[in-house]
């Protein structure tokens, strides 16, 4: 994978995992601590399971206004899209849920949903995610989005 992929990664994926409440510099440094964990630990090659956690705005707040609709019909408007550039990189879903209960975790915490994408390796989701195809729906996503986690995860060997 070139630099200049990685690099484009880099800044794709701070639009997905930034911090409205973070500065510009502290989201660069975090995400740069990202990327270099992504890097160092998930082996060139490997396939990868990504595990998404989502809540949901309840009005989707896209730059500009624009016509009201719900954080879900606005998750709904990237996941048409976002799909078909998993598939084009040869991932795809592995599973999804509404989440009901929170048995462990923090008091408060609740997610909507929540759902495993699988992909062939890391680089190829970077790929994806670096794509103008990609950057040309990221928006919604963002828009519908109050809080999330994107963990990736390789198949244990014990």
């Amino acid at each position: 994978m070139t630099r200049n992929l990685w690099c484009g990664a880099l800044l794709v994926l701070g639009l997905v995992l930034g911090s409205a409440s973070a500065t510009a510099d502290e989201q660069a440094g975090a995400r740069g601590e990202q990327m270099a964990r992504l890097l160092s630990e998930i082996p060139r090659g490997t396939p990868v399971v990504m595990l998404n956690m989502l809540k949901f705005r309840e009005v989707a707040e896209y730059p500009g206004g624009g016509q009201p609709v719900s954080g879900r019909e606005a998750y709904a408007r990237y996941r048409a899209a976002a799909s078909k550039l998993v598939a084009e990189v040869g991932g795809g879903p592995v599973w999804s849920g509404d989440a009901k209960a929170s048995i462990i975790a923090p008091a408060g915490e609740q997610w909507d949903e929540v759902f495993l994408v699988r992909y062939p390796s890391i680089e190829k989701f970077l790929q994806m995610i670096s794509s103008q195809a990609y950057q040309d729906v990221v928006f919604h996503r963002s828009a519908a989005i109050a809080d999330s986690r994107l963990i990736a995860t390789v198949e244990s060997k014990k």
